[in-house]
Order: structure tokens, then sequence, then C-alpha cells
């Protein structure tokens, strides 16, 4: 079992690590640092009052290799509105996606108090499909969409600092990567672009046919200090049945069988399933753990590996939302579950999924 220690209260949340057995904070590192410094100020012909450097300078472990290991901040999230839930706010042609620029507003300063390198989202708003939507309500997404800027919602929830490529069905899931840290697929995205529809998406499989959704699954190669891996943004459609489980199964398959089946592979997202509270419930259930667990290829690094029982994602109900991989090492934190840790959409509440964060040990070989 991993162990968490929270920070103290001197530092930063973007500062702290979390991985299997071992942790260290910048704190030591400062500490580390303050000390050689004052040894340097107390040597002959040094001034006591001469001015230091910033001992923090330079020191974030996330940008060190940390026993020959490099460590990487991803996030993962379903930025999505309640109206699967509640109905109350979004015209229904947003297909789930948030509508007010105010909260997209929120969750854009959110993302960024966190810093992440790499960044999976689901349920994002292609501005283009606000053609022929007459929508009257000021400060809404489609009321005036020529003068959004920037015009696309993915680009105004991570900023000009990052990459982004999204999926080839409706553009709803996004992976954006840090552009000065992290190299995307240069064959998908040009560094510091925005690409709609230039993930790696298979095709809806049969399965799905009839079923009218959107969601998808897709993935892009990324290089973080040397390394490569791919990144698959997971956003199957919802079962609620056995009709349409057999096309979430599909989906899952199309995971870890078409896209996970490189060297390295990191999966992130809105699974839209719970196989660890309902592992007999559905078909697609069953499937998930054979790949997914203790002994298989794919370990958590969020949900059970945070908690027994794992953290709810969804309406403080069920685990849908997961950070997976069969290489890195890290525990995540489920954004909302601890008081130091806000959630993505804090103080509006208005995402019915929460975030997950995590610092992960990537091994250089």
């Amino acid at each position: 079992m991993a162990t968490v220690y929270d920070i103290p209260s001197a530092f930063a949340p973007g500062d702290e690590i979390w991985f299997n057995g071992r942790t260290m904070l910048r704190a030591t590192l400062t500490a580390l640092a303050a000390l050689c410094l004052c040894a340097c100020q107390s040597a002959p012909g040094r001034s006591p009052d001469a001015a230091a450097p910033d001992a923090a300078a330079d020191l974030s472990p996330r940008d060190m290799d940390l026993f020959g290991k490099i460590v990487v901040r991803v996030l993962t999230a379903n930025v999505g509105n309640l109206d699967e839930a509640e109905k109350t706010t979004c015209p229904a042609y947003h297909k789930g996606s948030q509508c007010e620029l105010s909260l997209e507003q929120i969750i854009a300063g959110n993302i960024a108090k966190h810093a992440p390198d790499i960044v999976v989202l689901n349920e994002v708003w292609d501005t283009d499909r606000c053609a022929g939507v007459s929508e009257k309500t000021a400060g809404f997404v489609c009321h005036a969409p020529a003068k959004l800027s920037p015009a696309q919602q993915a680009r105004r929830y991570l900023g000009a600092g990052y990459t982004i490529v999204c999926d080839g069905v409706a553009h709803f899931d996004c992976i954006g990567v840090k552009t000065k840290r992290v190299a995307l697929d240069p064959r998908l995205c040009s560094a510091g672009g925005l690409c709609l529809g230039k993930a790696v998406t298979p095709a809806h499989p049969k399965a799905c046919a009839g079923m009218g959704s959107i969601t998808s699954v897709s993935s892009a190669d990324v290089t973080v200090d040397g390394v490569t891996f791919t990144v698959v943004n997971g956003h199957p459609k919802n079962a609620y049945n056995n009709v349409q489980d057999p096309c979430r199964l599909a989906q899952y398959k199309q995971i870890f069988e078409e896209l996970a089946v490189g060297k390295r592979n990191l999966i992130m997202g809105d699974m839209n399933g719970d196989a660890i509270r309902f592992p007999a419930v559905f078909p697609s259930f069953v499937y998930w753990n054979t790949r997914v667990g203790p002994g298989k290829r794919f370990r958590y690094h969020s949900g059970p590996a945070e908690a027994t029982p794992p953290p709810p994602t969804w309406m403080n109900s069920v685990t849908l939302d997961y950070v997976l991989s069969d290489f890195a090492q890290g525990v995540c934190n489920t954004l909302g579950k601890k008081a130091d840790r806000d959630r993505l959409d804090h103080p509006r509440y208005r995402m019915d999924h929460l975030g997950i964060v995590c610092d992960l040990i990537l091994p250089k070989k």
C-alpha cells in the first residue's frame, strides 16, 4: 500500500509526490539547499548579508530524476455538466458538456493550480457545433461563438501552454500535454497546436450502432524526458442494461486490444463502469477485470489504489473515472475527497464527476 503524506501548509499543493514505499517533498530539497546556503554564507570571504539565491529555484521534483526515474503529473477529468443528474442548466444540444463561460473559467483556474504535464478531458464542447444553434442566454458558449477567444473550449480549459489533440468522432474527448515538457506525436499535432479529430480513434464498433453515442476511445503517443508511451483517453458509452452493454464491452476491447498495445501505456478517463463494486453484473465488467488489477497487465493508480472501497467519482455513488498503467508507479488523489484538495468546479459544484490528479514515477528504461 502506498504511503501518502500531506505536505506542510507552507508548501504549495503542486509540491508533493506520492509513490509506493517512498515520498520525497520539496521541503526536503529546500531544507538541504538552505543548509548548503548557510554553510556557503558562513564561509571565509563571504558576507553573511550577501543576497542568497532562491533555495527552492529549479528544485521541483517533477522536473528531476529521482533514483533514476522521472516524475510526471497527470490529471483526468470528465468536465461535463450536471444535467444527466439534474437537467437544470445546460441545453440538451450540449450533450453533457459545460455551457456556462463563467464555470469554464472556474474549472480552468483549478486545473492550472495543479499544473499537470498530461491531461485527459472528457465531454468537451466543440464550438463548431454551435453552428445552427440560436442561443439567447448571455454567458453561454453558443450565445456569441464568433466572439469567443480562444475559440475552442479545450483551449480555454488548458490555456496556451498545451498541445491538444481531440478524438475523431465528435471532438468530445481531448488529450493535452504541457508543450515545454512533453512532446506529443507531431504526426497528430504540431507543438502548441489544438488539433480536432486528430487523436488515434477507432471507428465506433458495430455493437454501438443506433445508440447515438458521441463518446469514444482514442490515444496519442507522447514523450517525457526521453520516455515514450501511449496515452489512452477512455470514454466508452455508458450502459444501464444488457442491450447497451455490448457497446461498452466493444469499446473496452478497443482500449486494451487496439490502443494500449505498445511497450508502455497510460490509460485515463471516464470508463463509464464500476467493475470493482459490481464485478459480475455485466460482461463488460467481467472483461475489465481480466485486464486490470492484481496479477494483470494493468494496475490501478486511482480508485482501489487510493482506498477501500474506492472513492466514488460520479455523484458520490460509483467509481467511473480511473488512471491505469502497465509501467508507472504511484498513487493518485481523487479531488474533493480531502479538505485541502478541492474539486475542479469549486466553489460552484456543477460537474457530475470528480477529477483525479497523480504524480507518477516513470522508469527511464
